[in-house]
């Protein structure tokens, strides 16, 4: 699948595809380890937007949303090969608001640490600290179905709860768009 991807030391957005050292997801933790992980840590980042993100939990496939920041990055790592773009997410351990939907979530970057993740001269501390704030947001999410995580399948209707119709979450959508966010706030947890 090709998608949009900033890559380091290039702000703008260019396509790639999406899988890297033939992995499509790596354990930030594990980038540490191995090459080529902890060369391409440090030279080779890109960000990858997003405004949605899915988990797998034990029961059910959930999209998760950030309340506080409509698009974001997902942090991630780039190879060029042959002239094409190829690009990995990396992930993170769970807050505990998010155990349920999924053990492991992207490294997420605010519009602020995306610059700090593309910054060359960030240290290997810095970055791991861009990790860790990841399930510092507040976040909402509900079950969909898992044709969600098939690349074959590239329909918007999927975005939509399970059990919901298209009138329901278009309601929904309006009341949550009325609602200021701190009304919304006092309604989440972090």
């Amino acid at each position: 699948m090709e998608l949009p991807v900033i890559l380091m030391g290039n702000p703008a957005l260019q396509i790639g595809t999406w899988s890297a050292g033939n992995h499509t997801v790596i354990d930030i933790s594990k980038t540490l380890q191995a090459r080529p992980w902890n060369i391409w840590l440090r030279k080779q980042r890109c960000i990858i937007p997003a405004n949605c993100f899915y988990g797998e939990g034990d029961k059910n496939t959930s999209l998760v949303r950030l309340l506080d920041h409509r698009l974001f990055g997902i942090a991630g790592l780039f190879d060029i090969v042959n002239g094409k773009i190829g690009f990995t997410m990396l992930t993170t351990s769970s807050p505990p608001i998010l155990k349920t939907q999924a053990e492991q979530m992207p490294v997420l970057c605010t519009p602020e640490n995306s610059k700090h993740w593309l910054n060359s001269n960030l240290g290997v501390a810095e970055l791991m600290g861009i990790a860790d704030s990841s399930g510092g947001h507040w976040f909402d999410f509900y079950p969909v179905s898992e044709k969600i995580k098939s690349n074959q399948e590239q329909n918007k209707s999927l975005l939509n709860p399970l059990r919901a119709s298209y009138q329901q979450n278009l309601e929904t959508l309006n009341k949550l768009k009325a609602d200021p966010f701190k009304g919304e706030r006092g309604r989440r947890h972090k």
